[in-house]
């Protein structure tokens, strides 16, 4: 993987579970910075899974773009920086615990249209470098075997 600067932006969720996410990891390993914008319950829209985390703000995916904008006060974008987004399962977690209307298929392109919207966004503020991680296989999640 090549990253065209010293500096990695990361914007997306974060697992409380774990001490470091592997995007952490990978900027100690390389020594080179992080901005990382992410938060915990991250939903792939505007908010959170845990409503109470959007007192802070709009905490999802989208809300974390446009604070981002906002912090680059008009100017562009690095375009040298690698974007790392990772989101997704967060979409779900929310339409199946609180019993949302529609379809699983609705949510993923839900989502996905929220993914697209965030690179572009993104895109158009002067970014060029993106590393995108969708959601994992969620059928071996602990959560969802024993539900």
């Amino acid at each position: 993987m090549l990253i065209l600067n010293l500096q990695i932006s990361f914007i997306g969720m974060v697992d409380i579970l774990y001490d470091k996410v592997a995007v952490e990891i990978l900027g100690e390993q390389l020594k080179i910075p992080l901005v990382n914008y992410s938060i915990e319950g991250a939903t792939s829209g505007k908010f959170n899974y845990s409503s109470w985390l959007d007192t802070l703000g709009p905490t999802g995916l989208l809300g974390q773009v446009e604070k981002f904008k906002t912090d680059l006060k008009g100017k562009l974008a690095d375009s040298n920086v690698l974007y790392f987004i990772f989101i997704s399962a967060n979409d779900f977690y929310y339409y199946i615990d609180y019993n949302q209307p529609g379809t699983i298929r609705q949510v993923a392109d839900w989502s996905i249209s929220n993914i697209v919207t965030a690179i572009q966004t993104l895109s158009d503020l002067g970014a060029k470098h993106f590393f995108i991680i969708g959601s994992a296989d969620l059928s071996l999640n602990p959560y969802e075997i024993i539900t």
